[in-house]
């Protein structure tokens, strides 16, 4: 899936040139990313937004513009690209029947007694990819798929004033640009899994629509995730009993249609909101409970347990709490944080 403006048809890689790999981690599902130039881009683009975050690349490799710089001509923007294997269905007989036939060519590897190892050559029904394409890719959509070091932070209110809430303040209106396109119904309309009907006040309307790299028909890369249409609320500190009535929409009618889109059972789907957030506009994540890695305890808190923080303990719950979180080395908060954390030992 390209995000692009205008008609324009990509049927070919030939723009880009691998330069060096700055990522090798393994994965749920695997996948690449490519970091590069588009060469002789054919039409005008938009900012795209960053993929969910709930399968770390398997690969990534940093490519660069296929020709040679020329004086006076300002390079291209970086793009990102992110190719995912899409997983075999051992339940379906057709994908059986193709595997366990002469479409899939195998070259020995390895041979000792009773036990044989192949490197097989798929078929083309079984060797799809879904690609998804960011460009112009920003800074924090190379971070997220970069290799590095991540460091656990303890987010105290005080260094959320001065760390964070700025670098929120300061993010550019087309970050989310993407965002309010699925929300006004100008882009990404086919892919929409549920709207709130008209009779719902505005303040609790939302958008639910698949992860990029999700297939609601597969339960196995089911990722979900519900877009407010509020644009006054960029995160899970920003969140007041106010937004009650939301939330407990969010967590009934939005898991019910997830549930009803998917076909399985509203038990088996968790909700839940990242702190950080890949993006700084409140949206809900909904995942089987099988899921694992987008619901890491350090980053995902689960929407039941939001809605009774506010209940319970009122306005300023999340606004007064201290969160901790992880940062990678390579994220633009990383240094502020740093900094942060050396004045603080500095002090005592």
């Amino acid at each position: 899936m390209t995000r692009l403006d205008g008609t324009a048809a990509w049927t070919s890689l030939e723009a880009f040139t691998p330069e060096r790999v700055i990522a090798a981690t393994p994965a749920v599902r695997p996948h690449i990313a490519v970091l590069g130039r588009v060469r002789d881009d054919p039409s005008p683009v938009r900012s795209a937004p960053p993929p969910a975050a709930r399968r770390p690349p398997a690969h990534a490799l940093l490519l660069t513009h296929a020709d040679a710089p020329r004086p006076g001509v300002r390079p291209s923007p970086q793009a990102l690209l992110v190719v995912r294997h899409k997983p075999l269905d051992p339940a379906d007989p057709a994908v059986v029947q193709t595997l366990c036939s002469a479409a899939t060519a195998l070259r020995p590897a390895l041979h000792n007694d009773v036990y044989g190892q192949f490197a097989a050559m798929l078929p083309p029904a079984l060797a799809g990819a879904d690609v998804v394409l960011i460009h112009p890719a920003s800074a924090a959509d190379i971070a997220k798929y970069t290799q590095q070091a991540r460091h656990v932070v303890v987010e105290t209110p005080a260094l959320y004033a001065a760390v964070t809430a700025p670098a929120v303040r300061a993010l550019p209106p087309s970050r989310l640009q993407w965002v309010w396109n699925i929300l006004d119904g100008t882009a990404e309309a086919d892919r929409v899994l549920y709207r709130t009907d008209a009779a719902t006040p505005p303040d609790e309307a939302f958008v639910i629509v698949p992860e990029l790299s999700g297939d609601v028909a597969d339960l196995r890369t089911l990722h979900c995730i519900a877009l407010v249409q509020r644009r006054d609320v960029a995160c899970l500190r920003d969140l007041r009993r106010a937004h009650l009535p939301l939330l407990r929409r969010l967590w009934r009618e939005g898991r019910a249609a997830v549930a009803r889109a998917c076909g399985c059972a509203a038990s088996r789907l968790r909700a839940y909101v990242h702190y950080h957030p890949s993006f700084f506009h409140l949206h809900v994540h909904y995942g089987l409970t099988d899921e694992a890695v987008s619901a890491v305890a350090d980053r995902a808190h689960l929407l039941p347990e939001i809605i009774d923080n506010l209940e319970r303990y009122g306005d300023d719950y999340y606004a007064s709490k201290t969160l901790t979180i992880t940062v990678g080395e390579a994220e633009p908060l990383w240094p502020a944080f740093a900094a942060a954390a050396a004045a603080a030992a500095a002090e005592t």
